[in-house]
């Protein structure tokens, strides 16, 4: 295929890696040019300066013979304007548009019918999504759904005394009725078992289900699924307002710290139910009178992947069920993961899943 990709922040920085290695001809657009001078140099991708939204640039990206545009700058205008004139100019085109703001949050099947667009993208609210997940089934490591979430996919560690341990995955036929083990971690080794394969203790195992049959699969093994009553929220961007919504209706109660006093004050008219505290959440003593102690859960959710990383490695000595860590670098993953933290979610390659997909 032939793909435009308009906009080389995070997002579009984390799509263009999986886009190249499945043989695409890609073009890159940004106003930055040592940006696009980086990228042209360690991908095997054509580079273009200037405005994605300008008819000129896209006609130099040869606009005309492209199958798909994707519009990932920091401007949600910018991203809907660009598709349109792409679309205006190429009715073949498929056009994707990263909206993110929450002011179109709840337009986004208009737009996204409206303009013609074959798909709007949101990574704050993906996140939520997946975050929400985890916080109501916190025995899960990760959850990534599939098909409009009809289908799961769950990591999880098998517990102690685990039904599991010392059996053969044929052995257990009756326990795995209708749900799929396809990966089993072991020793930082990857294994695809086959029916003689033996589950072992702190084995993490990869099943993929439909979500009733996963919630029946992890009653029948003894797993508790029961949900967060209530969250602590460190940080109060827009995937913390995204997620705060969401718990809110599910009937979680919700504390979420800021530090800046404009931002709690918008928080506050925006997410009535939710307990919003002016206050620098790094604070041991902040936490203490929050009562970080009585929460089921934790997300640390600032924009400093090292903070996030500190603060959930402070709350899995204090939160009874789920600690989630928000990053938004992919270069340091060995590094993140060799913190052993909870459950880890990052907004810009959940988007380069769903686009890749």
């Amino acid at each position: 295929m032939q793909i435009i990709v308009v906009g080389c922040g995070k997002v579009g920085r984390s799509i263009i890696p999986q886009l190249t290695q499945e043989d695409n001809n890609v073009t890159v657009i940004d106003t930055n040019p040592t940006i696009i001078r980086n990228i042209s140099t360690n991908y095997d991708v054509m580079g273009i300066v200037g405005n994605g939204s300008s008819f000129n640039i896209l006609a130099k990206a040869d606009l005309e013979h492209t199958d798909m545009l994707i519009a990932v700058t920091e401007s949600d205008e910018v991203n809907l304007l660009t598709c349109v004139i792409a679309k205006l100019n190429n009715h073949q085109c498929h056009t994707i548009a990263r909206v993110r703001s929450p002011h179109y949050s709840d337009e986004r099947h208009y737009l996204q019918k409206g303009l013609n667009l074959s798909m709007t993208i949101n990574p704050e609210m993906e996140a939520a999504k997946e975050i929400s997940r985890l916080l109501n089934f916190p025995s899960a490591i990760e959850i990534v759904s599939f098909a409009k979430d009809r289908i799961d996919m769950l990591r999880f560690r098998v517990p102690q005394s685990s039904v599991l341990i010392g059996r053969s995955l044929k052995d257990i036929g009756d326990l795995t009725e209708n749900v799929l083990v396809c990966i089993i971690e072991r020793n930082s080794n990857i294994i695809v078992p086959n029916g003689d394969t033996v589950i072992q203790e702190g084995d993490i195992l990869t099943i993929i289900a439909m979500p009733r049959d996963a919630q029946a699969f992890f009653k029948k093994i003894g797993v508790r699924t029961n949900k967060c009553k209530n969250v602590m929220i460190v940080g109060g961007g827009q995937l913390s307002y995204y997620l705060a919504k969401m718990l809110l209706k599910s009937h979680t109660d919700v504390t979420i710290i800021e530090r800046d006093m404009a931002r709690c004050e918008e928080l506050v008219e925006a997410l009535p139910g939710a307990t919003i505290d002016c206050g620098d959440g790094t604070e041991e003593e902040l936490l203490k009178e929050e009562h970080l102690e009585s929460m089921d859960g934790f997300v640390a959710c600032t924009g400093m992947d090292e903070v996030n990383a500190i603060l959930s490695l402070y709350a899995m000595k204090h939160v009874t069920k789920k600690v989630v860590t928000k990053v938004n670098h992919v270069d340091f993953g060995d590094v993140i993961e060799g913190l052993q933290l909870d459950s880890i979610v990052n907004p810009k390659q959940l988007t380069a899943q769903q686009i890749v997909q």
